[in-house]
């Protein structure tokens, strides 16, 4: 338990559950109360031993001045006096209103400017050049003609990604060649649109609670599978001992960008050569957080703690080799694998692989991102959603499959009988009919 008794509540924005969930755990294992809000409509409504109450706002993106008025009006009525914001759209709506928040609570978040360093991927991998960070041969274009100027200048596979994070976008995307890309762009309105050469190797994160410029406390997992399994979110992930090059590099990266609370830096480390690259920075919790908080280190008590004028005290080591599932998102890996038969770019993975791992996957010794014998309903919740989902889908791409109309046979021309009659045998008649 904290020293600081009946804290006020805290209010989590966004409704991730593999991000709010733990989160909301976290706090609440030290007695703090925890509120969740949304503004999505996509998101769940998230129901948890560890929420004391769920919210729903007015979507942001329709109309932005109820949205902010919805959002302050709560702050005031609870009685909050911190906010976090989970996931990419929070951080970004917590980087717009940053002066009408930091004015009612704390907020888990730096200044605008640093957000906003965040949430632009150029601008991040600009400082992270300055840093001497490698970086992949990346080009942002909007139109065809764009894209068209840069096209001696790319290296197939390229990976098509939002330009900026947070906001109404695309999934990520890979392309063989400049005329798939070419009929991509001229199909979809993606708008800013960054391309980037595909970089193989594994995704490793470094996880930092910065404060004042100093890392109060660090972390770092591989992921092991992902999904989509080009690349993409963690579903399977390692803790591992902190790589001393890489935490320094992410240190000094997010002192770059004037930094302050916690982030992941991903890079993508090719273990055969030793290199690594920047793929990007979280500004926020990130979707395997929890298993930095299994591992020992509770990053959100620590951020609260700051955030109130007290001295977080992180262990010295935390559980290195804690294996993690989160479990929706590795259905979804299977699915895709057993759907396409594999991926065009990065590790291959068979049908029959992906099925043998299956149950090394959900052995005993994996822990999973929601999971709690006290709070099940949570991972119940998303894990139903999920595989409804993909029901849903498959019967409908099945119905679409075996009720497609034939295409219509070319009928064989049927040679002229001449004007005179001739009478065949019946058996002899029926045969020439097979024949015609």
């Amino acid at each position: 338990m904290t020293n600081s008794w009946n804290p006020r509540p805290v209010l989590i924005l966004g409704a991730s559950p593999r991000i709010t969930v733990p989160v909301a755990r976290s706090l609440h294992t030290h007695g703090i109360q925890v509120e969740v809000a949304c503004f999505q409509p996509d998101e769940p409504n998230l129901t948890s031993r560890a929420i004391h109450k769920f919210h729903r706002l007015p979507p942001r993106r329709k109309n932005r001045s109820d949205f902010l008025r919805s959002l302050l009006c709560l702050i005031r009525e609870r009685q909050f006096d911190m906010l976090l914001p989970a996931g990419d759209p929070a951080l970004a709506a917590v980087g717009e209103y940053y002066q009408d928040l930091s004015g009612l609570l704390n907020v888990g978040a730096p200044a605008p400017q640093a957000i906003e360093r965040v949430l632009r991927k150029p601008m991040t991998l600009e400082a992270a050049e300055r840093c001497g960070i490698s970086t992949p041969t990346s080009f942002t274009v909007t139109t065809i003609a764009e894209l068209e100027h840069v096209a001696t200048h790319l290296r197939f596979p390229v990976v098509a990604k939002p330009q900026q994070k947070g906001a109404a976008s695309f999934r990520v995307s890979y392309f063989d060649n400049l005329k798939e890309l070419s009929a991509a762009l001229k199909e979809n309105n993606w708008g800013a649109v960054l391309l980037q050469e595909y970089c193989p190797g594994m995704g490793v994160g470094i996880e930092m609670l910065v404060h004042k410029d100093e890392c109060v406390a660090a972390f770092q997992h591989r992921r092991l599978k992902e999904s989509p399994s080009t690349g993409g979110v963690a579903v399977l992930a390692m803790s591992e001992p902190l790589d001393r090059v890489l935490a320094q590099a992410s240190l000094s990266l997010l002192r770059t960008l004037s930094w302050d609370g916690v982030a992941m830096v991903e890079f993508r480390k090719n273990f055969q050569t030793g290199q690594s690259v920047l793929m990007e920075v979280n500004g926020r919790y990130w979707g395997s957080c929890s298993l930095a908080i299994l591992a020992g280190v509770d990053f959100p008590f620590y951020q609260w703690q700051l955030a109130h004028g007290e001295e977080p005290r992180p262990p010295g080591s935390y559980r290195v080799g804690m294996l993690w599932r989160w479990t929706p998102g590795y259905v979804e890996h299977v699915h895709g694998i057993l759907a396409k038969a594999g991926a065009r770019v990065g590790r291959q993975f068979s049908r029959g692989s992906t099925l043998r791992d299956v149950p090394r996957a959900f052995s005993p010794r994996v822990h999973d991102a929601l999971w709690s014998w006290r709070d099940p309903r949570p991972a119940s919740s998303e894990l139903f959603s999920t595989l409804w989902r993909f029901t849903c889908a498959d019967l409908r791409w099945a119905m679409r499959r075996f009720t497609r109309k034939p295409r219509a046979a070319a009928k064989t021309p049927t040679k002229k009988l001449p004007s005179k009659v001739v009478h065949l045998p019946p058996s002899a008649s029926k045969r020439r009919r097979a024949n015609d």
